[in-house]
């Protein structure tokens, strides 16, 4: 039977303060109480944690219905690994979604950098299935999602997969954050597009593919707003709400296009479609679900970006 819903959904933002640099991680509260949790940067472990608390501060112990991980770079999953060492024994996880293409992994990229850095990267699935076997019970499902699933979590929610690694083979990756498995995540009739690192050769397939499909209440700068690209794609998407995960330095600098022009473009789309932007710089943010916007868009621009 399904767990009865008697929560009231959440979706809690977290990224990096204004001194550690990059770092996403989303956790959404389900209506029937356990959480799913979208990558996770460095030293997000213990403030993922203090959200669980704060979010049931009279909770024994927490299940996490999903953990969902874009890719295998640091400031995406390294808190997963320190919170399965950390607070394995407080936290039941129900499953670990990810789709890293190992071992032939090693070999899809152009440049021998790439490759080096790939296959440092996939050390890190071995070093996560450790963690899992010493820490985690036996119920812990390993789930390789593929591109157009669905996982629906109790009546609210699904995680659908809007793009994998799989979506590029046997072309040549450009880079490791190419890789990054794009998702939609819908809880209490509110979706998010969590793009990831993903790139313009990855967004543009993603296009290609879904064309109308796109459209999404809320998504997440790729690559923290970091050499972004691909405006289309935030057209496509028409997000009312933007979740920025940079600091402030990093959020003004692209902006301006201090880097380059297409990022700045880029950027422009993003606030253009959105009606409320959020800067992950040490603050989190939390949002009922469904969302009301409240038009915070131009005042951050102001005090913000300009400021």
């Amino acid at each position: 039977p399904e767990d009865p819903e008697k929560y009231k959904p959440t979706l809690t933002f977290i990224g990096p303060s204004e001194s550690t640099g990059n770092g996403l991680a989303l956790i959404y509260q389900l209506p029937n109480g356990k959480f799913l949790i979208i990558d996770g940067g460095y030293f997000l472990s213990d403030r993922i944690y203090k959200e669980l608390r704060e979010l049931q501060p009279n909770a024994t112990k927490f299940t996490i219905a999903g953990w969902f991980v874009s890719h295998p770079h640091g400031d995406h999953q390294e808190s997963l690994e320190e919170f399965i060492k950390l607070h394995s024994t407080e936290v039941d996880i129900e499953g670990i979604y990810f789709n890293y293409h190992i071992p032939s992994y090693y070999d899809s990229f152009t440049a021998p950098e790439q490759q080096t850095e790939a296959a440092k990267e996939g050390h890190s699935v071995i070093r996560l299935q450790n963690l899992i076997d010493k820490h985690l019970s036996r119920r812990t499902k390993i789930v390789k999602p593929h591109t157009g699933q669905i996982y629906t979590f109790g009546k609210s929610a699904s995680v659908e997969i809007i793009s994998t690694v799989e979506d590029f083979l046997p072309t040549k990756l450009d880079n490791l954050n190419t890789s990054s498995m794009i998702v939609r995540v819908t809880v209490a009739g509110m979706s998010t597009m969590a793009l990831g690192d993903a790139t313009k050769n990855a967004k543009t397939i993603v296009l290609q593919m879904y064309s109308k499909h796109l459209k999404s209440d809320i998504v997440t700068l790729a690559h923290h707003g970091v050499w972004v690209d691909t405006p289309e794609m935030y057209t496509a998407v028409g997000a009312k709400v933007l979740l920025w995960p940079s600091n402030t330095e990093s959020a003004k600098d692209f902006y301006h296009g201090k880097t380059t022009t297409y990022s700045k473009k880029a950027i422009r789309e993003a606030l253009n479609q959105a009606t409320d932007v959020f800067l992950a710089r040490g603050t989190d943010t939390v949002l009922t679900l469904p969302y009301k916007t409240v038009g915070n868009k131009q005042n951050f621009i102001d005090t913000v970006l300009n400021g």
